[in-house]
C-alpha cells in the first residue's frame, strides 16, 4: 500500500487517521494532574490535526511560543556542537526530524518542556516552575472541528470530537 505523503490530509482522511492535539500546563513539582493551574497561565485550545505535517507544525508553534529558553548540553555531539538552547532552530529541527517518522506511522506523540517565565501569583513567596505537556494522539475516524476552528469559520458551536 502506498504511504500517504506527509502534507496530504485527504490521504490521511481516506485512511481514517487524524490526531488530537492538546496541552496541559501543570506545576513542575506537582504529581497530581488534577491540581488547579495558576490563573495567569495561558490556555491552549485543543486542535484537530489532519496530517503529520500539521501535527509537527502545531508542536513546533507551541514550543516556539511557550518554551523557556535555556542552554543544554547535548551528550552525543562533539564540541562545539554539544551545547544548544531549548526551542532554538537547531532544537526544533531535531524535534521535527524525530517526530516525522512517528507521525508518519500514524502513531501518537508526547512532548513536554518548561513554560517560559510566568509572573508569580499574588501572595506566593516564590515563582513556581510550570511544565507544558503536549499530546498529539492518533485517532481513527473523522476529524471534527474544535472550538478554535469553529470560531475561525464563523460558527457558534463546534462539532464534538
Amino acid at each position: 500500500m502506498d504511504e500517504p505523503h506527509l502534507d496530504d490530509p485527504d490521504r490521511w482522511a481516506m485512511l481514517g487517521v487524524h490526531w488530537h492535539g492538546s496541552a496541559e500546563i501543570r506545576p513542575e513539582t506537582s504529581s497530581d494532574p488534577a491540581e488547579e493551574p495558576a490563573a495567569n497561565l495561558p490556555e491552549i485550545e485543543p486542535r484537530c490535526l489532519r496530517s503529520p505535517d500539521e501535527a509537527i507544525d502545531w508542536v513546533d508553534e507551541l514550543t516556539r511560543t511557550y518554551a523557556h529558553r535555556y542552554e543544554v548540553r547535548i551528550p552525543y555531539a562533539d564540541p562545539p556542537h554539544n551545547v544548544g538552547t531549548v526551542a532554538d532552530e537547531a532544537h526544533l529541527e531535531r524535534d521535527r526530524a524525530a517526530d516525522a517518522p512517528v507521525l508518519q506511522r500514524g502513531d501518537s506523540l508526547r512532548r513536554d518542556f518548561v513554560l517560559a517565565h510566568t509572573e508569580p501569583e499574588p501572595g506566593l513567596p516564590r515563582q513556581l516552575t510550570y511544565r507544558v505537556h503536549l499530546r498529539v494522539e492518533a485517532v481513527l475516524g473523522p476529524c471534527r472541528q474544535t472550538k478554535h476552528e469553529a470560531e475561525e469559520a464563523g460558527q457558534r458551536k463546534p462539532q464534538s470530537w
